[in-house]
């Protein structure tokens, strides 16, 4: 085999390889776009549910505080019943 005959060879599979790796790297972008937008769903429902999770908070903290004054208001009154007999 002659030097220009392994030259060809090797021009040959360098352009088929790098054939290989370009239909590849397309095939990667395709893959990262769905990636990605996966990642964008992702993030939209940790909002939502970061949201929500904190207006329950919310809410269990007023219903909280609505019965510590009720309970606090009731136990006033008692004493104050108490001491007027």
């Amino acid at each position: 085999m002659s030097e220009s005959d392994v030259a060809a060879q090797a021009l040959a599979l360098a352009r088929a390889t790098e054939a290989k790796i370009n239909g590849h790297e397309d095939l990667c972008a395709a893959r990262y776009l769905g990636i990605h937008s996966r990642i964008d769903e992702i993030k939209t429902l940790m909002k939502w549910f970061g949201g929500t999770i904190f207006a329950l908070l919310i809410t269990v903290l007023g219903w909280s505080l609505n019965q510590n004054y009720r309970t606090v208001e009731t136990q006033s009154e008692i004493i104050k019943e108490l001491r007027a007999k």
